[in-house]
């Protein structure tokens, strides 16, 4: 059975296994944790980059370690879910947050005051549009660049949706439902350190807000110094490298006992990490992506790939450095995977023509979000099943994008729509997940299209992450010591389970995380945890 169609068995069966084994606290076995998240790394790009390169820093992690072969994150695989679900042990069923963009029906606009108070329900996007500065690509004193973004300070409150009970805007922290493993180890009188893309990562603070004794968030989509078209740090690779450098030498700081900037003593945190960004765009580049159905990486994925390998062999080098690899568990995981490896099932839709549909029957969406999968919040949520009826009945919705023109081709070409066609559509009692918080907070409708179709124009990007498919969920993952024998293990597991796994190595209770209760999440197998 491929990979594809066996996905949904994959989830279920990992979904047994997390909730077959006991939870038990135990003396520490580590002194400290590194998480690094590779965005976009397939469970194949490990294996093949190890194959390829068996003097990487990647090849001599897995040389001392497990690797898990069939490992999902959390759906729908997106940075926020797919992030939470690994340092929450939770999916959106308990962290309560679906996306990184999506529509909340118990918020007020940003600026609702109590004499002012507004209409509820807001549009939220947990991106780089709520920075402080952020105007269509500036982001405040360009002097400064990326390193001004930290965390909640760096985020704008005038532009966040403001909660109709307190009146206060909500940030990231106070969105998730669930506390964090930095709460928790911090709770503990340990330190807490990570490092992310966005001020708006925020969200693993947790609920209080102060689960990370130092984040930093070099925004990638400010602008590069110096580059004349004022393009931000996702618009090529080699500058993505750049700004995952910025990240590593905070890293490396915090390593030898340093606050990121190396400037002030810190003690060594015991939980501390970052992601890299390099994968994820050399993935999306048309001058990247794969050659081939088996992962071939090609072109600008190289770079990424090489640029990680060398960013990882430098934290590893730290630990050395320090002495302290031997009391380190390293754990390397992906929030999410990329669709499509196979440049044969690539196809490119336009999302708009969807929300065009179905306003032409009557039935209007508040927000749409996209990226491999549409989910839709509709302004009348009783009209779900009548929207799903006339998106089913239209079989050629979707148009795709005709590269060589650069327009949108018309429902009407046969062979162009056949990859746009809606494959499923759910609803109802059908979704995934429902919300625990009853606020809208997660979509009335997900339209699933054929493998392998990207939202977006293709001149812009040839792949995308944030549904459920094989290629968007199917990560990897490889927990790694000088103290663990090499190891393959086949069973199905989660990224939910490396939360638990995390506080178990660090001696601390897995059950103290909220998600871990309320999901059943296991640790991880084959650690002796």
């Amino acid at each position: 059975m491929s990979i594809r169609k066996n996905v949904i068995k994959l989830a279920l069966l990992a979904l047994a296994t997390s909730v077959a084994q006991p939870l038990v606290a135990k003396p520490a076995i580590y002194d400290r944790v590194v998480l690094i998240s590779i965005d976009g790394m397939h469970q194949v790009d490990l294996a093949n980059y190890v194959k390829a390169h068996p003097a990487s820093a990647l090849a001599a992690l897995s040389a001392k370690g497990i690797t898990y072969s069939n490992a999902v994150t959390a759906l729908p695989a997106d940075s926020f879910p797919g992030l939470l679900a690994l340092v929450t042990g939770g999916s959106p069923a308990s962290t309560g947050v679906w996306y990184d963009h999506t529509y909340n029906r118990y918020l007020l606009a940003p600026g609702s005051t109590k004499d002012k108070p507004g209409e509820a329900g807001v549009d939220l996007a947990y991106d780089e549009s709520i920075d402080k500065g952020y105007d269509h690509g500036k982001f405040g004193d360009s002097a400064v660049g990326p390193l001004k973004f930290m965390g909640a300070s760096a985020i704008d409150p005038s532009v966040l949706p403001v909660d109709p009970t307190t009146f206060k805007p909500v940030y990231p922290h106070d969105y998730l439902k669930v506390n964090t493993i930095f709460e928790v180890i911090k709770a503990a009188g340990k330190r807490t350190y990570w490092s992310d893309k966005h001020p708006a990562y925020d969200i693993v603070n947790g609920p209080s807000g102060t689960g990370v004794d130092e984040l930093f968030t070099p925004e990638i989509n400010s602008p590069v110094p110096g580059n004349k078209n004022g393009d931000d740090f996702t618009k090529a690779v080699t500058d993505t490298v750049a700004n995952d450098g910025l990240k590593v030498d905070a890293l490396v700081n915090e390593i030898k006992g340093l606050d990121h900037e190396g400037k002030t003593k810190v003690p060594v945190p015991a939980i501390m990490g970052m992601n890299f960004q390099a994968v994820s765009v050399g993935q999306k580049s048309v001058a990247g992506g794969y050659s081939d159905a088996v992962g071939t990486p090609a072109g600008d994925l190289v770079t990424g790939l090489d640029a990680v390998d060398q960013g990882i062999g430098r934290i590893v080098a730290a630990l050395k450095a320090g002495r302290l690899y031997d009391s380190t568990l390293i754990v390397i995981g992906a929030k999410h995977g990329q669709s499509a490896i196979d440049p044969a099932c690539r196809a490119f839709a336009d999302d708009g023509t969807v929300v065009g549909f179905l306003k032409s029957k009557g039935i209007e969406a508040e927000t749409a979000s996209n990226d491999t999968t549409l989910y839709l919040w509709l302004r009348d949520p009783s009209q779900a099943a009548a929207a799903a009826a006339a998106i089913l009945a239209e079989k050629a919705l979707y148009p795709v994008w005709d590269k060589a023109a650069k327009k949108s081709l018309a429902g009407g070409d046969k062979t162009a729509a056949a990859w746009g066609i809606i494959q499923a559509v759910q609803f109802g009692a059908s979704l995934p997940y429902k919300d625990p918080t009853g606020t809208g907070r997660f979509p009335d409708l997900i339209l699933t299209p054929a493998p392998g179709t990207v939202y977006g124009k293709p001149w812009k990007k040839i792949a995308e992450h944030g549904g459920f498919g094989a290629d968007d969920t199917h990560v990897a993952l490889l927990v790694s010591s000088p103290r663990i024998k090499a190891a393959t293990v086949g069973c199905p597991v989660r990224n939910q389970q490396v939360a638990p796994t995390i506080l178990a190595a660090l001696g601390l209770d897995p059950l103290s995380l909220q998600a871990v209760k309320l999901e059943g999440t296991a640790v991880l197998p084959d650690l002796g945890y």
